[in-house]
C-alpha cells in the first residue's frame, strides 16, 4: 500500500503545478495507465498547446520522471508481494502437511503405547499370579510345618499362623455361603409368603344338588356350594374350617306360613345338615343369590329381603338379629346371612309393602290403613306431647341393674322382622332384671296366633314391691300394622301351660293399645316382672292375605 500512497501523492502534485495550464479530462475520455496504477489523461486546456518557460518545463519534466519511477516501484513492490504471499501459501501447505503427520505419528505412538501397556499388564498379571502360586505354596508348605511341629509338641505358633491364614482364608468362603444362606432363607421366606396369601385367596365353587351329601374339605379353605336354582333365585352355603365336613341340604315345597307382615320371595324353604355339626366353624353362610331375569324378582326392593329360620316348636319363621348379621350384596344381587349356626330350615322373605302386597283387611275388621304408620323414634315425642326418656338398650339374657328411688326407666331390646320388647320400670327400691328369647313353651289361647315367633321370659333378682310400677310393652313393626288390624293385638302370659291374654280384670292388670308408638302395653298386675309372655293377636285380625297365607301353612 505504501508505494501507491507515494504514487497518488506525486499525481496530486504534478496535478497542482500544472493546473492553470491543464484539466482532467471530461468523461469518455481514456484512461492512461501505468503499470497497473491508473490517472487520469492530461489534456491541453481547449486543446491548445502551451510552451511553458524552461524552468517550468524541467519541472514538469522531473515530475514525469518520478511519477515513472514511482510506477516502476509500485510494480515491482507488487511483484515481490505476490512471491512473498505465495511462499507463504506454500509454507502453510508444507505446515499442514508436517501437521497431519505428526497426528499420524501420534497416532502410531499411542496405539504402540497401549499394545506395550497390555503386555506389560499381562506380563505384571502373570508375575503376579505366579507369585500368588509361590505364595500359596508358601502357605501350604508353613501350614505344613506347623502341624508337623504341632504333632511333635514343638513351638505351636507357626501352626497357630498357619491357622489364622486359613481361618481368614476361609472367611470369604462363609461369608459366601452365608450369603448364600441369606439368599436361600428370602426365597423361603417369600416362597412361604406367597403360599400364604394363595391360600388366603383360595377359594372353591361348588355345584350342589338336593338330598346330596357334599364333601367339604377342611384347611380353612372357603367353600361356596350353590344349589340348583328356582325360578326366583338360588341358595348359596359357605363354608370354611381346619376340619372337614358334610353339606346336605333339602328343599321343602311346602314350608310353613312367613313371620307376619312379611311374603316368602321363593315359595320354598332350605334345611341344612351339616355332618359334623356348625359349632365353632371359621366361617358358615346361608346366601341366596336372587334371579333378576325373572321380572316378578326385579320389581321387588331386594335391599329389604330378610333370610328367616323356621322355630320348629312354634312352627314359624323367625326373623331376628339374633340369628346373625345380614347383609344385601347389590353388585351381586344376593342377600346374605352370616350365623353361628347354620343348620336348620330356612327362607327367604321381604316385608308385604315392598313386595306390592295390598293389604285389605278381614270380613268383620276395619280398615288397618289408619295404623301403618312409622315407629316414633326413641326420645322423640309427638307435636303436643311431653317428651319421654330415652330407652337403654340392653341384650338378652345378660343382666342389668334398675334404679330405686320411682325414676321412670325404660329397656329396650334387640328387635325381630315383627317387632321388639320393652321393659318399663318404676320402683322403690333397685333391683337387677333379665330377659331371654325362645320358643313358646305353651298354647295360644283359643283364636290367637303369635305375632312374633319368640316369646320373652323375664326373671328379676329380688321380688317387686306391689306399689311398684312395671310394664311389659311390645313395639310392633310397620309390616304387622300393615298385616293386621294391630288395635286387636295383645300381651299374653304363660300360666298353666297355656297363655292368657292379660289386662283383663281378673289378673288385675291394664292393657293399652298406643297408636303413636306402633306399641302394646301391658302394666303387669301384682306388679310381678317373673314369667313367660308373648304377643299375640286374633287371627280374625289379620288381612284376607296374611289370613290365607296363615291356612296355607
Amino acid at each position: 500500500m505504501a508505494p501507491l500512497v507515494t504514487l497518488l501523492l506525486v499525481s496530486q502534485a504534478l496535478v497542482a503545478l500544472t493546473a492553470p495550464t491543464f484539466q482532467l479530462a471530461p468523461r469518455g475520455v481514456k484512461v492512461l495507465s501505468f503499470g497497473g496504477v491508473e490517472a487520469p489523461a492530461i489534456v491541453p486546456r481547449n486543446d491548445v498547446r502551451h510552451i511553458a518557460s524552461r524552468n517550468r518545463k524541467d519541472e514538469i519534466v522531473e515530475g514525469i520522471k518520478a511519477l515513472g519511477k514511482a510506477a516502476k516501484a509500485a510494480k515491482a513492490a507488487k511483484a515481490a508481494q505476490e512471491a512473498d504471499e505465495a511462499e507463504a501459501g506454500a509454507a502453510e501447505d508444507n505446515n499442514a502437511e508436517d501437521e497431519a503427520e505428526a497426528g499420524q505419528a501420534e497416532e502410531n505412538n499411542a496405539g504402540d503405547e497401549a499394545e506395550g501397556a497390555a503386555e506389560d499388564n499381562n506380563a505384571e498379571g502373570e508375575a503376579e499370579a505366579g507369585q500368588a502360586e509361590e505364595n500359596n505354596a508358601g502357605d501350604e508348605a508353613e501350614a505344613g510345618a506347623g502341624e508337623a511341629k504341632a504333632g511333635k509338641g514343638e513351638a505351636a505358633d507357626p501352626a497357630a499362623d498357619a491357622e489364622a491364614g486359613e481361618a481368614e482364608a476361609a472367611d470369604p468362603a462363609a461369608d459366601a455361603e452365608a450369603g448364600e444362606a441369606n439368599a436361600e432363607g428370602g426365597a423361603a421366606e417369600g416362597d412361604a409368603n406367597a403360599e400364604e396369601e394363595a391360600a388366603e385367596g383360595e377359594e372353591a365353587q361348588i355345584a350342589g344338588e338336593f338330598e346330596t351329601a357334599i364333601a367339604l374339605d377342611g384347611g380353612d379353605v372357603k367353600q361356596d356350594v350353590v344349589f340348583t336354582k328356582s325360578a326366583t333365585g338360588a341358595l348359596e352355603v359357605e363354608f370354611q374350617n381346619t376340619e372337614a365336613n358334610e353339606l346336605t341340604v333339602t328343599e321343602n315345597t311346602a314350608p310353613a306360613a312367613p313371620p307376619l307382615g312379611f311374603t316368602a320371595i321363593d315359595t320354598s324353604s332350605y334345611k341344612i345338615e351339616l355332618a359334623q355339626g356348625a359349632e365353632g366353624l371359621t366361617l358358615q353362610k346361608v346366601d341366596y343369590i336372587f334371579d333378576v331375569t325373572n321380572e316378578a324378582v326385579a320389581a321387588l326392593d331386594l335391599s329389604q329381603a330378610k333370610i328367616g329360620k323356621l322355630c320348629t316348636e312354634a312352627n314359624a319363621f323367625v326373623i331376628s338379629d339374633g340369628l346373625g348379621e345380614q347383609e344385601f350384596e347389590v353388585a351381586e344381587n344376593e342377600i346374605s346371612l352370616t350365623t353361628d349356626n347354620a343348620v336348620g330350615e330356612w327362607g327367604v322373605f321381604i316385608p308385604d309393602a315392598a313386595a306390592g302386597v295390598v293389604a285389605e283387611p278381614a270380613a268383620g275388621n276395619g280398615s288397618v290403613a289408619g295404623n301403618a304408620t312409622e315407629p316414633v323414634a326413641e326420645g322423640e315425642a309427638e307435636a303436643g306431647e311431653e317428651e319421654e326418656e330415652a330407652g337403654t338398650a340392653v341384650e338378652f339374657e345378660t343382666a342389668f341393674e334398675v334404679e330405686g328411688g320411682n325414676v321412670k326407666q325404660d329397656f329396650l331390646f334387640p328387635a325381630s322382622a315383627a317387632g321388639a320388647l320393652e321393659l318399663e320400670f318404676n320402683g322403690t327400691d333397685a333391683n337387677r332384671l333379665i330377659a331371654a328369647a325362645g320358643t313358646p313353651s305353651g298354647n295360644l289361647p283359643e283364636g290367637f296366633v303369635f305375632v312374633d315367633a319368640q316369646s320373652f321370659t323375664i326373671r328379676s333378682e329380688n321380688p317387686t314391691a306391689a306399689d311398684d310400677v312395671v310394664k311389659i310393652d311390645y313395639i310392633f313393626t310397620a309390616e304387622v300394622a300393615a298385616a293386621a288390624d294391630v288395635s286387636q293385638g295383645r300381651i299374653a302370659k304363660l300360666v298353666d301351660g297355656e297363655f292368657v291374654v292379660q289386662g283383663e280384670a281378673a289378673d288385675g292388670g291394664e292393657f293399652e293399645f298406643e297408636e303413636a308408638e306402633n306399641e302394646w302395653s301391658l302394666t303387669v298386675g301384682d306388679s310381678d316382672f317373673n314369667g313367660e309372655f308373648a304377643a299375640v293377636i286374633p287371627e280374625a285380625a289379620l288381612t284376607a292375605e296374611s289370613a290365607a297365607r296363615l291356612r296355607k301353612s
